[in-house]
């Protein structure tokens, strides 16, 4: 195919590309300013209190759960 116009010419880029520090930082900062991210932690951090509570009122309630599955 013969060739229509000319050449276009090869420019330098006049800026640098980001440094890799620089895009990594802004990846970090979008995953914590996810809304998401946020209600998974908020819910995590409920269970887990919960649960610690729970082993703190009742410290027996293993051997509690273990005996009665031995019953049908």
């Amino acid at each position: 195919m013969p060739m229509r116009g000319e050449l276009s010419r090869v420019v330098a880029r006049s800026c640098q590309p980001p440094s890799t520090a620089a895009v990594m930082w802004s990846h970090v900062r979008d995953i914590l300013t996810n809304p998401e991210l946020h209600c998974v932690v908020a819910f995590c951090t409920i269970g887990l209190l919960v649960m610690l509570n729970v082993m703190v009122r009742f410290p027996d309630l293993g051997e509690l759960i273990a005996s009665s599955a031995i019953f049908p």
